[in-house]
């Protein structure tokens, strides 16, 4: 693109008004919302980056918890498509989401890939469109739910283009699209297949607000349901689950990935959800002590036992009275147990006076086990059962019997619920062959029309007769379709890997087309998905965690669309993102509002002030013109490394807010004089404006047009024949100097100063030989037999980590330590921020 060579507006007002902010978004919102713009005819792609922000429940008008985790997620994909990585595609004029057919959802029109590349950012937007969020505002408005659905999701579609968010509308996709749920459907077929997938009678946690079946993960620590806020039920109810509970261990191990080390709240969380591994769960045959009935035979018995080797030889299995298998039994069931391991049957008795342990319905017991598992062994003694076989070690149980290790109060994943707006559990129901899962060649199953008919408690699909109706798969005859549909948590557990292969028609996903961009580089979502997404999930490394739930249902936060509509939707980004670090609590004051518009006055002025300089400004000497250059030069790389490091690094986007006001305070700081002069200073107002763009593209965009028309000095970073999109994020100069940071055993003990072309090119032998000239290394002796490990950000810094024990830093594998270092450089930082903001208010105050 070609900029517009003729902009004056900006040189013609010394404020920058409402008025104006909302001008230049109109002008610039359609370019900078679509992620092809950033493509640049020279570009040399660095490789790809993968941004996920979480999609959205499409059950209303955006609020601004939906607004912090786009403006975030926007920010890092804009601020590493400046580094080089090329935009995925440009969107659709109306978005992806083809006509609905029928009450199913959406079919699709068939189009090409999405534009593939070497480099390239992945920002992808979607839909979570099936659950109760959108099901319940439907039938509110007495309206159709896909029907209601699509309405918001071209609402919210709006909405997001409004907030100026690049997205790659090319990937879109909506988990109500039966092109989204047949897939969901056949992951289902082949988890089935699997034996990770089975129906049993459960007792589980019942929404009666709702009218459906709560997972464990959905009700809080007060026992209410996560969305309408009831409490919550008990209730006996055949179910289906996925057998998660046989991934515990590998899932716990996967936490402790150094990658990982920096997120130890969000680690806690997910290592109290999984739970210690510290037993093994059994699937235990059970049968009927009466050889005389007929009845069918029982569900297998689901048991957790601390010390397998117990297994073969214990006297019975104990039950809490509300155990589907207990029956309402007063003690005896009339069932055994068949131990996988030597076949021996165990007793089933029920108790509600042993120690179960937590989480479990089942304890194994021997007459040692106290008072009242001595009282029940009694009551068998009469029946003259055989002594158990010879011992076996809980090694030879385990390969026998077919447990595996997990915790006791990890339960398996319930993912069956009794509403209509949900992908079809693809099962029938056959008198003669019983439940019967579908040949993959008849997906999807798709919803039919909504009844009208509902009955509370029960599946509304129950109401479709036409298509309750069938024939079974297996043995021809009638059947009717599994009535359940499966939580919304089981669409959006793969929607990730969609992303990435959205279009294709013949399988979930191709794997070379998504192994290019795995695992997800950043990940911007609530703090509610840190123990649910992480069931399927085991490769992304979160970037922001979101504290405050802010939902439509609970009636809060503050409407966005009055915000933008006053202020524009940069000021809006930018009043999100700034102050607050990305995992904090962000709360809507208007007090923050001043220092952040003032500043954007103040840059605004400054590239006028370019624009129009004062006349016959000259320098005084040579001498003075060469000293201001250094000094600018000096700043400016200070600026690009610090924001950058924020930026690319930490993802602190507040503190990188802070530097680019920090840096705005450095230009207005030099004289008028050299501000219309100094090459050094042009240099470094062009890269301030690219630096901000991420976060203000709209008025950037218009910055930028003014700066290129202004432009006195030719930089070869700076393409002024494109837009600020286009252009490379400023980097730190080939001889600025940069630290080698040595800490020895934890505490930092020299600084070593190198040029960057230096410092780049840095190897591990070299930063060792460089660290132990150091004055303060040479008074340790152990320092010169310490062991090294080099930590290299390339244009940043370095750090050389010294430890004169034979082990690993006590970084990387102390977890106090880590806990006491994190702290005290967050206390650093803070302090360095409260320095800042003081010299930008003084600044602030001076110039007025």
């Amino acid at each position: 693109m070609i900029l517009d060579k003729d902009f004056k507006d900006i040189g013609g007002q010394e404020e920058l008004t409402d008025a104006e902010r909302l001008a230049a978004e109109r002008r610039w919102l359609d370019v900078v919302s679509q992620p092809g713009s950033a493509a640049r005819p020279d570009a040399e792609h660095t490789g790809s980056a993968y941004v996920l922000a979480m999609f959205p429940y499409p059950s209303g008008r955006l609020h601004m918890g939906h607004v912090r985790v786009y403006a975030i997620s926007d920010a890092v994909a804009r601020f590493h498509r400046l580094l080089g990585k090329q935009a995925s595609g440009a969107a659709p004029a109306g978005g992806s989401w083809g006509r609905t057919g029928g009450g199913g959802g959406a079919g699709e029109g068939h189009r090409a890939d999405p534009v593939q590349t070497a480099g390239q950012v992945v920002h992808p937007m979607g839909w979570d469109a099936f659950g109760l969020p959108a099901e319940n505002a439907a039938l509110e408005r007495g309206l159709a739910p896909d029907r209601w659905t699509r309405q918001n999701i071209e609402h919210m579609r709006g909405q997001l283009r409004r907030m100026a968010a690049a997205f790659d509308w090319d990937r879109e996709l909506a988990t109500c699209q039966p092109d989204y749920y047949r897939w969901t459907q056949w992951l289902f077929l082949r988890l089935h297949r699997a034996g990770l997938v089975y129906r049993r009678q459960a007792l589980v946690n019942w929404d009666p607000a709702d009218g459906t079946v709560l997972a464990d993960e959905q009700v809080d620590a007060r026992g209410r349901s996560w969305r309408s806020g009831a409490l919550v039920e008990r209730r006996l109810l055949r179910q289906w689950f996925v057998r998660t509970t046989r991934f515990s261990e590998r899932l716990l191990r996967s936490l402790d990935s150094p990658e990982l080390r920096d997120w130890r709240d969000v680690i806690q969380l997910q290592r109290h959800w999984i739970g210690p591994c510290d037993g093994w769960r059994f699937e235990l045959q059970v049968e009927r002590c009466d050889p005389d009935d007929s009845a069918p035979p029982p569900e297998p018995l689901l048991l957790w036992v601390a010390d397998p080797a117990r297994l073969p030889a214990a006297a019975f299995i104990a039950l809490r009275p509300e155990h589907p298998l207990a029956a309402g039994a007063a003690e005896r069931t009339g069932l055994a147990a068949r131990c996988p391991a030597s076949g021996r049957r165990l007793p089933l008795l029920v108790s509600a006076r042993l120690a179960y342990p937590e989480g479990a319905d089942a304890l194994l017991c021997d007459a040692a086990d106290g008072p009242e598992a001595a009282r029940l062994a009694g009551l068998l003694a009469e029946d003259g059962r055989p002594p158990p076989g010879p011992p076996l070690t809980a090694a030879e149980v385990v390969a026998r019997g077919g447990g595996y290790r997990c915790s006791s109060h990890l339960h398996d994943w319930l993912i069956s619920r009794q509403r209509y707006w949900g992908t079809p559990i693809p099962v029938v129901h056959c008198a003669r062959c019983g439940a019967v899962p579908l040949p993959e060649s008849r997906l999807p199953v798709t919803l039919p029309a909504l009844p009208e008919q509902r009955v509370p408690g029960r599946s509304p699909l129950q109401a479709a007769t036409d298509w309750l109706n069938t024939q079974c798969p297996s043995c021809g005859g009638p059947a009717q379709r599994e009535t359940d549909t499966m939580d919304t948590f089981v669409d959006s557990s793969w929607y990730y890997l969609r992303f990435l292969d959205a279009r294709h028609q013949r399988a979930p996903f191709r794997p070379h087309q998504v192994n290019r961009h795995l695992p997800v580089d950043i990940y911007v979502g609530g703090k509610e998905h840190d123990s649910g997404d992480v069931v399927c999930a085991e490769d992304g490394r979160p970037v922001t965690v979101q504290w405050e739930k802010m939902s439509k249902s609970k009636h809060n936060g503050v409407d966005p669309a009055g915000v933008m509509d006053q202020l524009g939707a940069d000021t809006m980004r930018l009043l999100m993102l700034a102050t607050v670090a990305p995992t904090s609590s962000r709360r809507w004051s208007q007090d923050t509002f001043p220092p952040l518009l003032a500043w954007q006055r103040r840059l605004w002025l400054t590239v006028g002030e370019l624009v129009r300089p004062a006349a016959g400004a000259s320098a005084p000497s040579a001498a003075e013109l060469a000293r201001h250059e250094a000094q600018m030069r000096e700043e400016r790389n200070y600026f690009v490394r610090t924001v950058t490091h924020n930026f690319q690094e930490t993802h602190q986007l507040s503190v990188a807010i802070s530097r680019l006001q920090g840096l705005t305070t450095a230009l207005r700081r030099r004289p008028a004089w050299y501000r219309a002069l100094g090459g050094e200073y042009q240099r470094a107002l062009g890269d301030l404006i690219i630096m901000c763009s991420p976060v203000m593209p709209c008025l950037c965009a218009e910055m930028w047009a003014g700066f290129c028309a202004a432009s006195r000095h030719s930089h070869p970073e700076h393409r002024l024949d494109l837009t600020v999109m286009q252009q490379r994020w400023p980097a730190v100069d080939a001889d600025a100097l940069l630290e080698l940071v040595v800490e020895l055993n934890g505490q930092q003990a020299a600084t070593v100063c190198l040029p960057r072309r230096q410092l780049d090119a840095l190897t591990e032998p070299e930063a060792l030989r460089l660290a132990r000239a150091q004055p303060a290394l040479a008074r340790h002796a152990a320092g010169a037999a310490a062991d090294g490990h080099l930590l290299l950000q390339p244009g940043l810094g370095a750090l050389l980590r010294l430890s004169t024990e034979h082990r690993r830093p006590p970084d990387d594998d102390d977890p106090a330590r880590r806990e006491v270092l994190r702290q005290r450089q967050e206390r650093k930082a803070a302090k360095k921020e409260r320095r800042q903001q003081r010299r930008l208010r003084k600044a602030e105050r001076e110039e007025r």
